[in-house]
């Protein structure tokens, strides 16, 4: 692949919508960027720019950064200012010299989201940019538009998912690429940020957890309050034998919002279920390391709480790429299934207070940290005269 001497970078991806996850990655990729060369000029394309600040507080002010909306969503009131926000972010791709796609999971079966954020890419690709697919999440996909959409998708200098499982989903519908172009590099949030557990000096257990709605659209509602009632039901049994206080963690405020409300019916009156504010990723990680016990649902809250040197944590699978971090991690010990929560509730609890009592149920991303970073070595190759 030709090397060239890249000075402005765009990042795209689903930035600024109020997923602390995909802000993680999103500042690691800044990061990793500027590592390289702190006077590359930065763009990120973002949904909502407020929001995607409030999550990014030191990108304020800084002149080599520079934040456009690419709200191409149906019902969103254009104004002027949005308008011309817009012409700056595809004024900016068409003088980037790398444009990068990326992280997050990018590609599901939704044809209505995948247009949104392939418009950029496909904006990039048809003006002969240089492009980098950063690690993205590509679900398995059968709806016929969509696989459409992808096979767009046709000429990247390198393409990397975030895991085997993407990889295998993108070669069966993309007749573009072969094995060899795609690449498997470790979700870069592996590498955000590394802290230790706080030590307190008083014996007062804390207990967080991150559960949320696996559907987006909500439905499956007996499904879905069957498994808040056997979670409730084992925190109330550790919170009743362990006297632990119960933190709940938050990484995307909406539909996490919901669920602890439905949660918070079902626990015991005397409880007190704290939920902190979090504005930021590295918020999020400092919560995290005043903990006892971490159990996530959520991909990004269990990798992030995984950068917590010493914190138990424990995982529970409501999707593929769930699925694919405890496979890919060799994890059984430490990550249970919906059906475990819901069917065998005192399994659970055992693992929740045997970690509470000393048991190292520490999650050893150490391998995948290293790896996550190969992109970052590739992206320098295309800066280096």
């Amino acid at each position: 692949m030709k090397k060239t001497n890249a000075k402005k970078i765009v990042i795209s991806a689903a930035y600024g919508m109020g997923n602390l996850g995909d802000e993680a990655i999103c500042e690691t990729i800044v990061s990793d960027i500027l590592s390289t060369d702190p006077g590359l000029d930065v763009t990120v394309l973002v949904f909502d720019k407020c929001l995607f600040l409030k999550s990014h507080p030191d990108f304020i002010g800084k002149k080599n950064i520079r934040i456009r909306s690419m709200d191409f969503r149906r019902g969103v009131l254009f104004s002027v200012r949005k308008v011309i926000d817009i012409a700056l972010g595809m004024i900016a791709v068409a003088s980037c010299d790398i444009f990068i796609w990326g992280g997050g999971n990018l590609i599901r079966n939704k044809k209505y989201w995948l247009n949104i954020y392939v418009k950029p890419l496909l904006f990039a690709q048809a003006l002969g940019k240089q492009i980098i697919v950063w690690s993205i999440g590509v679900d398995a996909i059968s709806k016929p538009e969509v696989i459409k959409l992808i096979k767009k998708i046709r000429i990247v200098s390198f393409f990397s998912v975030r895991d085997k499982a993407s990889k295998n989903n993108v070669l069966k519908i993309s007749p573009h690429f072969n094995e060899e172009e795609i690449v498997v590099v470790r979700d870069p949030v592996f590498h955000f940020s590394k802290t230790t557990k706080d030590v307190r000096i008083n014996n007062a257990k804390k207990v967080g957890f991150n559960i949320t709605f696996w559907k987006a659209d909500f439905t499956n509602a007996n499904e879905i309050e069957k498994f808040a009632v056997s979670f409730a039901k084992v925190l109330n049994s550790v919170h009743t034998k362990t006297g632990a206080t119960l933190v709940y963690l938050p990484s995307t405020e909406e539909r996490d919002r919901a669920m602890y409300e439905l949660l918070l019916k079902q626990l015991d009156s005397a409880i007190v279920l704290e939920y902190p504010k979090i504005a930021t990723p590295m918020e999020y990680v400092n919560h995290l390391s005043r903990l006892d016990v971490f159990i996530g649902m959520r991909m990004h809250s269990i990798i992030m709480a995984s950068n917590v040197e010493g914190l138990p944590t424990l995982g529970i699978i409501y999707d593929e790429k769930v699925q694919a971090l405890k496979d890919e991690g060799r994890l059984d010990r430490v990550f249970f299934s919906m059906s475990d929560v819901t069917e065998h509730p005192e399994r659970v609890e055992e693992k929740i207070i045997s970690a509470l009592n000393g048991a190292q149920e520490v999650i050893d991303f150490s391998e995948i940290r290293q790896d996550s970073k190969r992109t970052l070595a590739v992206f320098r190759n295309y800066i280096t005269p």
